[in-house]
């Protein structure tokens, strides 16, 4: 009861997590079953990251990975910019990198016959980002 009440104080901004701890479920079905109720291009998120003079080109779910963390992103590609965030609800979103394409290096990976098989990464569909903050492996679907 003790250990509860003290991961509920912790957690407080995170009350679903608590809940789900609690009743024995992981954090990542909760997720998966999400299915979002509004159409991407009519999210808050997205048409605040427009304008008059850019438009949304591509909304993805990917693997990033930065230094030694993987984390789950969606990337949305504007016209302008590429924009990282998280998804924390159904159609709600948390901004974690907004990057103008100017600013940004894209390298993808070359079609070797040989795949080498000591990665758990499929090059295939994989794209290193790179801009002044940061240098990321992008591992799409």
């Amino acid at each position: 009861m003790w250990h509860l009440r003290g991961l509920a104080q912790r957690r407080r901004s995170a009350p679903n997590l608590v809940l789900g701890k609690a009743l024995g479920m992981s954090w990542s079905p909760i997720r998966e079953e999400a299915q979002c109720q509004v159409a991407v291009e009519q999210c808050p998120f997205v048409l605040g990251l427009t304008n008059e003079d850019s438009e949304l080109i591509l909304d993805e779910c990917a693997q990033l990975t930065e230094g030694l963390k993987t984390r789950e992103r969606h990337l949305f590609l504007i016209s302008d910019a590429l924009v990282i965030a998280k998804l924390k609800s159904n159609a709600s979103y948390r901004l974690k990198h907004r990057v103008d394409l100017k600013d940004l290096w894209v390298c993808g990976f070359e079609n070797d016959e040989e795949e080498d098989e000591d990665t758990d990464v499929d090059l295939r569909t994989s794209i290193v980002l790179a801009w002044s903050a940061c240098l990321c492996l992008v591992a799409f679907r």
